[in-house]
């Protein structure tokens, strides 16, 4: 699978060495992936919209990962966000969170899973939008 089949990829996770991890499972899945350790790392908000999809950490030093899903959900409703944490959340807690949060992955699963979770939601999105082009109903993923 080529880059531009599976499409560029922000990571936004605190912990460098997980990070890198998720960077090279990204480019052996045919991701173009950029790696930040914050928000403030990726110099502005407004790049978001230079990605197909996200990944973000829920517990990051200054902003939860929710909380830069409600940006994303607010700016650029179109890019899917995946939350990972080694923490587990609630149904009730993930239900409340933003739009943009497509999945939530437990980081227990390991890297390798997270990408392809992130992969597979992807496709589910790219899907979903050729299907509304074709037909003009507008689809929302829960």
């Amino acid at each position: 699978m080529s880059v531009s089949d599976t499409g560029t990829l922000l990571i936004i996770d605190d912990d460098r060495s997980f990070g890198a991890v998720l960077v090279a499972h990204a480019v052996k899945k045919g991701f173009k992936p950029t790696y930040c350790t914050s928000l403030l790392d990726l110099g502005s908000f407004a790049r978001i919209r230079e990605f197909d999809i996200a990944i973000v950490d829920y517990y990051l030093g200054s902003l939860r990962g929710d909380e830069i899903a409600e940006y994303v959900d607010t700016f650029f409703r179109e890019i899917p966000v995946v939350i990972v944490s080694a923490e587990s959340f609630k149904s009730e807690q993930i239900a409340k969170w933003p739009q943009s949060v497509r999945r939530f992955v437990s980081k227990s699963v390991g890297p390798q899973a997270i990408v392809d979770a992130t992969a597979k939601v992807l496709a589910r999105e790219r899907f979903l939008r050729s299907l509304e082009k074709r037909s003009g109903v507008v689809y929302t993923t829960p």
